[in-house]
């Protein structure tokens, strides 16, 4: 039957909607010339130098700097899995210019790290401890990686990639500094639900990233764990790593990431067995529904 060429038209005509969506009909060479990230839909409300912010941000007072301060959620999936199929070929059309990281330095630096080192030495929490042993027989990926805006719940361009063995820093630190690659000079606050393990070496493991993904040296980074997963953890954690005493978070309660997750899962089912491109695809527009949403909604909420 017409069942595949059925499929390959609607995956191009999704794909050109992205485009068209982000003007690059407008540009000459639009398409060719798109840029990592540049078809998500990005919050409006977050502070961006030279967009939303005065010029002299850097000196306000103290009292009122956190007002410049970005808060991000960090969170994994293991709905989204992807089985394996051997011996095909499927890049995706535009993986790595909206959602998704860039694939092949993804992979390049997953590679230099076949097994993780980083244990969980927090009685509480036992995700790390289970890194290693997820069960991914059959699997191209166990699951996805997620970065997204703790106060809107708009998930950030090339802020999402697939894991292969569980949920290793090697992915998270990738899929978390591509995440905020365009605000790297501003202040951070990273909510984590392993933000009290992750945050001990993230300065070295960073210096093994891509140069581009970087931070600022001297970058103001502050880290916490979210309020429902944060009496997981043991009294030590509690006490430091509580959203209740971060200074600058306010109310936030950083279990976006969950909320983005309930969103998402009803692609889970359709997108177990696709290739990875199709797949890929397939959720960057998902996740494009899903922050235009956000975005429209903003002035209700």
């Amino acid at each position: 039957g017409r069942y595949k060429a059925y499929f390959r038209v609607t995956r191009q005509f999704a794909h050109l909607k992205m485009m068209k969506r982000r003007g690059r009909g407008s540009v000459e060479d639009g398409i060719k010339t798109t840029t990592a990230g540049e078809l998500a839909v990005r919050c409006p409300a977050c502070p961006r130098e030279g967009v939303n912010m005065p010029a002299n941000w850097k000196e306000l007072p103290q009292d009122e700097q956190y007002l410049n301060r970005i808060i991000f959620a960090l969170d994994a999936n293991f709905h989204l899995k992807n089985l394996r199929r051997p011996g095909t070929h499927d890049p995706g059309l535009h993986t790595g210019l909206a959602y998704f990281v860039e694939n092949e330095p993804y992979l390049a630096h997953i590679a230099k790290y076949p097994r993780q080192k980083d244990i969980s030495s927090c009685a509480g929490f036992k995700t790390l401890s289970h890194a290693e042993t997820k069960n991914a027989a059959g699997l191209q990926s166990t699951g996805v990686g997620m970065c997204v805006c703790a106060r809107h719940e708009i998930v950030r361009p090339n802020g999402i990639g697939d894991l292969q063995r569980g949920e290793r820093y090697c992915n998270m630190d990738y899929i978390a500094l591509s995440g905020v690659r365009d605000v790297k000079s501003l202040p951070i606050f990273w909510s984590y639900d392993i933000a009290c393990q992750w945050c001990i070496n993230l300065a070295s493991r960073m210096k093994e990233l891509p140069t581009n993904l970087q931070l600022t040296p001297g970058t103001d980074l502050d880290f916490g764990v979210p309020k429902c997963h944060c009496k997981g953890h043991k009294l030590a954690c509690q006490v430091n790593f509580s959203l209740n005493v971060k200074p600058g978070v306010g109310t936030t309660d950083a279990e976006s990431p969950e909320r983005t997750w309930n969103a998402l899962n009803n692609s889970a089912v359709s997108t177990k067995e696709m290739l990875p491109g199709g797949r890929r695809d397939m959720l960057d527009r998902r996740i494009g529904a899903h922050n235009w949403d956000k975005v429209v909604k903003l002035g209700q909420s």
